[in-house]
Formats: structure tokens, C-alpha cells, sequence
């Protein structure tokens, strides 16, 4: 990973699982959005710990495409960058 491209300008989104998990879960609203910078780095506002759907959505006209990950948040992950790397049309 640390000579793959890093994708700038994506979209990152938490949305808090309510119920169920993977492609059936129940999601909230938006808890967490943020853009990434021009080394494709990230990172996350201050939101509540708990489980999480992420989306990573590239800049419109991107040749790389959008994935969705769940994941834990805990205390502190806005402490933290991180960095995007995305798959490739």
C-alpha cells in the first residue's frame, strides 16, 4: 500500500448501524463527513464511538470506484489520519 495511489477530493461518510449488519443493516443519519486531502489523506470529525458504514465516494469523473466498509469507531479515531486508496475502474 505505500506505493499506491492516493485518492484526493473522495467523499467519507459514517452513518451509524442501528440494527442488523453488512448490505441489511438499519443506518442512521449521517454521523461523520469529510473530504480528502491532495495526498488523498483524511481525518474524522469527533462523533460518537460505536458500529459504523462508511462510504468512500471518488470525486465525480474519477477512474477509481466507491466501496463501503463497516467499522468500529472508538474513542479518539479523530485523532488520527488516515488514507484512501480505491479501486480501479
Amino acid at each position: 500500500l505505500a506505493t499506491a495511489p492516493r485518492v484526493s477530493g473522495a467523499v467519507i461518510t459514517a452513518f451509524p448501524v442501528l440494527s442488523g449488519s453488512g448490505a441489511s443493516a438499519a443506518l442512521g443519519s449521517a454521523a461523520a463527513t469529510t473530504t480528502t486531502d491532495a495526498n488523498g489523506r483524511f481525518t474524522l470529525p469527533t462523533f460518537a464511538g460505536g458500529e459504523y458504514v462508511v462510504t468512500i465516494n471518488p470525486p465525480a469523473g474519477s477512474i477509481y470506484g466507491g466501496v463501503w466498509v463497516t467499522s468500529t469507531a472508538h474513542a479518539g479515531s479523530d485523532a488520527h489520519p488516515w488514507w484512501v486508496v480505491l479501486w480501479k475502474k
